[in-house]
């Protein structure tokens, strides 16, 4: 599976690295947050860093008096 999404085989002898991301298009507090993890994965260079792993994110304005903002 990770030969389909580009790792080569010396990849799989590097130490991988997941970079979470609360990255979303959906409101603007969120949306710079893509190209912070886009640096982070330049920072462990040599290693295999994944940027794919997703953190959901609640959106206070959305959810202003709701029981999920207590």
């Amino acid at each position: 599976m990770l030969h389909a999404v580009g790792f080569g085989e010396a990849d799989f002898d590097k130490p991988q690295v997941g970079i979470a991301s609360t990255w979303s298009n959906l409101t603007p507090c969120n949306m710079h947050i893509d190209g912070l993890a886009r640096l982070a994965a330049q920072g462990v260079e040599g290693r295999a860093p994944r940027r794919d792993i997703r953190h959901h994110h609640r959106l206070d304005g959305i959810s202003m008096g709701t029981p999920g903002m207590r």
